[in-house]
């Protein structure tokens, strides 16, 4: 989304924001696709019903509009997250799509595979490429990292997408805060995941951070910090 705010694409044509920098991401979440164990591809999901996110979030839009690139045909199920949960305990849908903890299961799917038994899909190599080929924009605006088997619920080896939690600010904010707010945020950030028990921000480093500045650049400031960590 702040990539598309960034360009002016999307939503945001006609509407850029230009001034948005990036301070530092904080945390890597896999875009898990958790199924009833009876389908065993994402294209067996053609014609069944499928919740692919909440509604109006990045994952949903994407998800849709990657199935249509695939020639996936699902019927969308909409709901909130208890909606979803029931829905799938309750047979009226065969999956749902909702970022994890990190590479793990959350509650909400660790809560449905206490009641349906489950399995974590991803996509192969084929439909990354199909994905990303279909517009320029797309190697910058998705993420998609191998996801090695058994990583949840006993996936097997797979592509899968990933969202990271980032901090951004106005590029007047100034240099000298941008520099300590993005210093003191990576040094507390392996604390703050073992406190919170947020997966997805341990073992967090600066590459996370400075591998996406092609999608929208750092804050002077933040730039100042990695270039030291990188010495």
């Amino acid at each position: 989304t702040v990539v598309q705010a960034y360009r002016g694409i999307g939503p945001f044509e006609g509407a850029a924001i230009p001034d948005i920098c990036n301070l530092i991401n904080v945390a890597a979440n896999a875009e898990q696709i958790i199924v009833h164990e009876s389908i065993n591809s994402i294209y067996d999901l053609e014609g069944k019903s499928f919740a692919p996110g909440f509604q109006g979030t990045g994952l949903y839009d994407n998800l849709v509009a990657w199935f249509e690139i695939l020639d996936i045909d699902i019927e969308v199920f909409d709901g909130g997250l208890e909606d979803i949960v029931n829905a799938m305990k309750d047979g009226r849908i065969v999956g749902f799509a909702k970022a994890g903890n990190g590479f793990t299961a959350d509650a909400s799917m660790l809560d449905v595979a206490s009641s349906v038994p489950v399995k974590a899909l991803g996509f192969s190599q084929e439909d990354v490429d199909k994905i990303l080929g279909a517009s320029p924009d797309n190697p910058v605006l998705f993420q998609f990292v191998d996801m090695a088997a058994g990583t949840i619920f006993d996936n097997e080896d797979t592509l899968i997408s990933v969202v990271t939690t980032n901090y951004f600010a106005n590029s007047e904010m100034p240099q000298d805060v941008a520099y300590r707010l993005t210093k003191a945020m990576a040094a507390s950030l392996d604390e703050a995941a073992a406190q919170t028990g947020i997966v997805g921000a341990q073992g967090v480093t600066a590459e996370l951070t400075t591998s996406t500045t092609e999608a929208v650049p750092l804050c002077t400031g933040a730039e100042r910090y990695f270039n030291e960590v990188a010495g």
